[in-house]
């Protein structure tokens, strides 16, 4: 599962694949889908609770809400086709690339430039920002084509590093039903050995993928065996749908011979912390109604609040649609608060509106 990826070319299949939870990182090509704007600001709030998004050559109103994330406005595009850039950023190695197709006219808001236009050096090519808990990176040239026309290892470099850089930090507490993968490893210090190894998932969770593919024991947990020689490893992953409840749930492998001939069998658990909606929409209600705001935030503050407490009234009611909508307009209704910093209320609305996407995925035919 390292690795894993799928292409949606449709707004369902797009919908589909994110709001199953399986996938953090969002790649939108300037020569791929648009998304319709309900969809555009779930992706922003994925983000800004801890996701990333990669755009390249991107700009549709469809996708104005993407913005932010990139740190940057855009202006049309510049009066030239397929520059050079010139990479000089701290996360990239420097150095002088292609480009293809007629690029963005950028203006940075709270981006941080990483590579300009040679012939335009007051130009971005390449931005990157912080978004909430999360980061966005926008190549304001159409990448994908790049990589087709004008290959190179020193292009493949730049983009295994945005990928590195954007890629997402775990989250210390999940959300119920969220999805999440485990990976074990497992090395012999000993002598050439034939083992197999057990995974006992916590309780309420679904495995939903190994890798490699494991078979079910008798009593339907993954079980692999393999050979390993001296000094060698293997990795094992385990893709988990997490407990609807709040709790702390452990998983525990276990590694015996395949023979069974082990005095004791070598073990190792983890335990994962997970918040259920009503955990989180109480506290998160709570902590809202109380929060000290100017007259000019407090309407905003109380519709969010409200908003909070329909979505989780909504989720009681299994209408996980409603709910998404009614998340979607408390953190617009967040955005608007100025004058005191509601960044951690906006991410645990983000939170909840994860599991309200979780349960509109398990809930599909």
């Amino acid at each position: 599962m390292q690795g894993r990826y799928r292409i949606a070319i449709t707004d369902d299949d797009f919908t589909r694949a994110f709001r199953s939870g399986q996938y953090n990182t969002y790649w939108i090509t300037g020569v791929g889908l648009k998304l319709n704007n309900d969809l555009t600001e779930e992706v922003r709030e994925a983000v800004f609770r801890g996701d990333t998004l990669i755009l390249d050559a991107v700009h549709d109103e469809r996708n104005h809400g993407l913005d932010a994330i990139a740190g940057t406005n855009v202006h049309g595009k510049l009066g030239v086709s397929s520059p050079t850039i010139n990479v000089n950023g701290p996360i990239f190695p420097t150095g002088t690339l292609g480009s293809f197709g007629r690029p963005l006219r950028l203006d940075l808001t709270t981006g941080a430039v990483q590579a300009v236009f040679a012939d335009s050096p007051s130009r971005p090519a390449i931005v990157t920002n912080q978004y909430g808990l999360g980061r966005g990176i926008l190549f304001a040239y159409n990448l994908v084509a790049t990589l087709m026309t004008q290959p190179s290892s020193a292009l493949d470099d730049l983009v295994s590093a945005a990928i590195g850089w954007v890629a997402p930090a775990p989250a210390a507490v999940s959300e119920a039903r969220s999805y999440t993968v485990l990976r074990a490893r497992v090395t012999n210090v000993g002598i050439a050995a034939d083992l197999k190894a057990t995974f006992t998932p916590p309780a309420g969770a679904t495995v939903l993928g190994t890798a490699p593919a494991a078979t079910p024991d008798a009593s339907g947990r993954p079980l692999w065996t393999f050979t390993l020689d001296s000094g060698a490893t293997k990795n094992l992953e385990i893709g988990l749908r997490l407990p609807a409840n709040t709790g702390g749930f452990t998983g525990n492998i276990s590694i015996d011979s395949a023979r069974n001939d082990l005095a004791t069998p070598f073990s190792a658990s983890v335990t994962l912390s997970v918040e259920s909606a009503d955990t989180v929409a109480q506290r998160v209600a709570g902590e809202l109604s109380a929060l000290a705001v100017s007259s000019s935030d407090k309407s905003d503050r109380d519709h969010a609040v409200s908003s909070i407490q329909a979505a989780q009234a909504s989720l009681a009611a299994r209408d996980s649609d409603q709910a998404i909508g009614l998340l979607i307009d408390a953190s617009e209704r967040l955005l608007k608060i100025t004058g005191v910093d509601v960044t951690p209320y906006r991410v645990e609305v983000d939170r909840l509106l994860q599991e309200a996407e979780a349960r509109w995925f398990i809930a599909q035919p």
